[in-house]
């Protein structure tokens, strides 16, 4: 969708079966695509790259291919990804998204699955009020053995929350409560 409206495309997954597979969808796609990525009314524009790398979100080794000038995406879309990894890792997700993003760019999340309590097991991990929190408060919302919730290292955190809306379609699996959020790097100083 991001290519059908202009914007130069990366994705990572650490799969390479997976990567040949989105790869090939994204020739589909942009060979004849679906109305609904345009949105009611809105026009067409010409398509932009979209490739899908070889690559560990965690790790650097990958930013050569973006291009040797890479200096922060304008743009990172989270759908679903932080729902996916352990709870032990979200600190680690923050601070990776706060590197990857260019000082005036926005990261948007689809915050899923906000129905499911934070002691269920997961993956998808419960993630409701935690984008808030790791992200604006710099805490690590950790839910302990006895199933209670613990913030740690609660500090200012590197995000503050430009936008948040419910979007108006969903998939069933949302059970009607998924939201957009949409933040970007606080000024320090």
């Amino acid at each position: 969708m991001l290519a059908l409206n202009g914007f130069e495309t990366w994705g990572f997954e650490v799969s390479q079966k997976a990567v040949d597979t989105a790869n090939a969808n994204i020739k589909v796609q942009l060979a004849k695509p679906v109305d609904d990525n345009f949105g009611k009314g809105g026009g067409r524009s010409k398509p932009a790259a979209a490739k899908i790398m070889l690559g560990d979100f965690f790790e650097r080794d990958w930013e050569i291919q973006v291009g040797t000038d890479f200096e922060g995406f304008d743009i990172i879309y989270d759908y679903t990804f932080l729902c996916a990894l352990l709870p032990s890792m979200r600190r680690h997700w923050v601070q990776r998204m706060s590197q990857l993003l260019s000082l005036s760019g926005m990261l948007m999340c689809l915050e899923f699955p906000l129905w499911k309590p934070l002691a269920a097991p997961g993956p998808p991990w419960g993630l409701s009020g935690v984008h808030r929190d790791i992200l604006t408060e710099g805490g690590t919302w950790v839910v302990d053995d006895a199933g209670s919730l613990s913030i740690l290292d609660s500090d200012i955190g590197a995000f503050e929350r430009v936008a948040y809306w419910k979007p108006p379609i969903s998939f069933e699996q949302g059970r009607g409560e998924d939201m957009i959020s949409v933040w970007k790097l606080r000024k320090m100083g």
